[in-house]
This record gives structure tokens, C-alpha cells and sequence, in this order.
């Protein structure tokens, strides 16, 4: 789902006070702030990969990286103007992201690597078009799995106006698989259609797609399915009931996804579709976007407050850290809960 936020949208904002970072839904999941813009910044951050210690992810047209292990942030690569970053991941050595060149539509995106000793710190390997009748690709999201690197986008192309100019038109979401060898042309694995939303893979290599289409929910493509692309929407099993944004899992299987236009971050079972526990909320104008997760279950996650980058009250863009407590920690936590009620009762 690209989110497009104009200067004239913001504007009508509220102006009452929120806080930037995403606050725990449980008192014993933990929300630290790692780094975050200054006040009256107009400043957003978009894609996020954890490579080792070091995180990596996008400030506008600024690839920025913070390092956990020493608590140091710093500017890795500068990508040029235009709009902005929109993913950021890695294939092997190389760093991959998109680029977004336009707030208007199609809302295109430049695809390809970056690498700060290169001279333009960004090669685009993949380029959207720019005439009548060429396709561009809207990308939201990406996912490294099995040696592939995995893209959605909203497809579209530029028409005649009838008045001398073009007009951009969005034609749906395919998901795609980048071809190193021949980088102009991505591979389509699935036609959802409608807006894009997160995609992510499971330990077996099942695709997990949050679609943004009613009735469809979070989408389960196994791997087979996947190697042998030609999909639809309707090929895919629905494991969550939830309009969802970016998705990704803990080390024993839980599915974690945003809801609630990202103001919400909750476990599922992906067996079931029950929801588990919550793990963080926002509120106001406080949206989350990407997060990652760790091999010790630490989930890292970038909010961007559209009130605070306005209006200057506190941080615009956070990036903080989420400790989901173990196990057994969380089943006494909410058979204390359910204790509680059963009091009250």
C-alpha cells in the first residue's frame, strides 16, 4: 500500500502532541528508541535491512546505517534527489534498494545497488519508464530468500491526456523475482492486484504476502508454488484475516504483522489465524513501516510521525528496538490476565 503524503495533505493535520516511537501493548515488552530525526525535520525513513549487527535503511534519498552491537548511527550512501528511499536489502555482497523518482503517479521506482566507493553512490539496474506506453514499477517492499531477491510493486504505465502530456495510471500489484542476470526484466511470479503491501518469507520458503484487497488477507504461497510462478490471488491461502503491512516472523514460527493502517504490530499463529498478543501500538499520526527481526527475536522498526515532522513536536522518524519476552514469560503474563478477569467476573 504506497503511502503518498503531500505538504497540502499534511497541513490539515492535527496538531496535538504524539509520540514517535511505538509504545508496548505489555508492560514487559520493552520499546527503546535507537535514533530518530530532529524537530521540524520534514524528514521520513522508509526500508530497513539487518545485515550482521549493522541495520540498514533509508532517510529520504540518504541510505543511513546504526549499528546495534555499538549504538553508532551513521551516513552510509547518498542517493541523489527526487523523492526518496523505499526498500533497502541485501543479495550476497551487494546492496540492493528502490528509488523512488516521483510523488505523482504511477509513482515510479528505479531499482539497483549501492556501494559508497562507486561514483554515483546509486546505480539503477532496473528502471521504471518514462514515456507513453512504458511500465514503471511502484515498489513497496522486498524479500531475500534461497539466493533471489523477491520485490512487490504496483505496475503501471503513462497514457496520452488527449492534451499533449501523459498521464500516470497504477494497473495493480504483481509480485516479482529479480534476475541478476537480466535486471530489466523481473520475473512475475503473482498477479494480486489492488494496492501493494509486505511480503516476507517463512523458514521454508513459503511466500507470505499481506494483500490489500478485501476478503484476501495475508497470502501463503508455498515454495513450490513460488519456483513456478504463473500465480494468482486465489492460489494463495489465506492464514490471517487482516488488511496487514510489512510482515516477518520470530525464530519459532510466529507470524508478526501491522494492522490497523500500521498503528498496530501483533503475533499470529499462521497455522490457525489467531491472533496471539500484541506488541506495540501508535496513535494520532504515528504510522509504523518496515521492521526485522533478529536471531534473538529483537524486532527493529521505523515509525514516521506526520504531526511531529510538521508541526516540530518531537522526532518525525524513529527507528527503535521491540524485546518480545520468551515464551513462558508471556504465557504467565496473560494467564495473569486472563486471571484478572476471571476475578472480576
Amino acid at each position: 500500500m504506497k503511502k503518498i503524503i503531500t505538504l497540502g495533505v499534511i497541513a490539515l493535520l492535527s496538531a496535538s502532541m504524539v509520540q514517535a516511537a511505538p509504545s508496548a501493548a505489555y508492560p514487559s515488552m520493552s520499546v527503546t528508541k535507537l535514533t530518530g530525526t530532529l524537530e521540524w525535520s520534514f524528514t521520513s525513513y522508509g526500508g530497513l535491512v539487518l545485515d550482521g549487527d549493522v541495520l540498514y535503511f533509508g532517510n529520504d534519498d540518504v541510505v543511513r546505517s546504526y549499528n546495534t552491537a555499538t549504538s553508532t548511527e551513521a551516513e552510509f550512501a547518498v542517493c541523489g534527489s527526487n523523492a526518496g528511499i523505499g526498500t533497502v536489502n541485501k543479495l550476497g555482497t551487494e546492496m540492493y534498494m528502490s528509488k523512488d523518482t516521483s510523488y505523482n503517479s504511477p509513482y515510479p521506482s528505479n531499482f539497483g545497488t549501492i556501494d559508497p566507493a562507486d561514483d554515483p553512490a546509486f546505480t539503477a539496474t532496473m528502471s521504471s519508464g518514462t514515456e507513453i506506453g512504458e511500465t514503471t514499477y511502484s515498489i513497496y517492499d522486498s524479500a531475500v530468500y534461497g539466493g533471489n531477491l523477491y520485490f512487490v510493486a504496483n505496475v503501471g504505465t503513462y497514457v496520452d491526456n488527449g492534451q499533449g502530456g501523459k498521464t500516470g495510471q497504477l494497473n495493480g500489484t504483481s509480485i516479482f523475482r529479480y534476475d541478476t542476470a537480466n535486471p530489466t526484466n523481473p520475473v512475475e511470479i503473482a498477479v494480486i492486484g489492488g494496492s501493494s503491501g509486505g511480503l516476507t518469507f517463512d523458514a521454508s520458503g513459503n511466500l507470505y504476502y499481506a494483500s490489500q484487497n478485501t476478503g484476501e488477507g495475508v497470502l501463503k504461497f508455498t515454495a513450490a508454488e513460488v519456483a513456478a510462478g504463473g500465480l494468482t490471488a486465489a492460489d494463495g491461502d489465506i492464514v490471517v484475516d487482516i488488511v496487514g503491512g510489512s510482515l516477518g516472523f520470530l525464530s519459532d514460527g510466529t507470524l508478526l504483522a501491522e494492522t490497523g493502517s500500521g498503528q498496530l504490530l501483533a503475533a499470529y499463529d499462521p497455522a490457525t489465524g489467531d491472533k496471539l498478543y500484541d506488541i506495540a501500538t501508535t496513535t494520532g499520526w504515528d504510522y509504523m513501516g518496515k521492521f526485522v527481526v533478529d536471531t534473538d527475536d529483537a524486532i527493529y522498526i521505523l515509525s514516521n510521525d506526520w504531526n511531529a515532522m510538521y508541526y516540530g513536536n518531537g522526532d518525525g522518524a524513529v527507528l527503535s528496538a521491540i524485546t518480545v519476552p520468551e515464551p513462558t514469560t508471556l504465557g504467565l503474563l496473560l494467564g495473569g490476565v486472563v486471571l484478572l478477569r476471571r476475578r472480576r467476573n
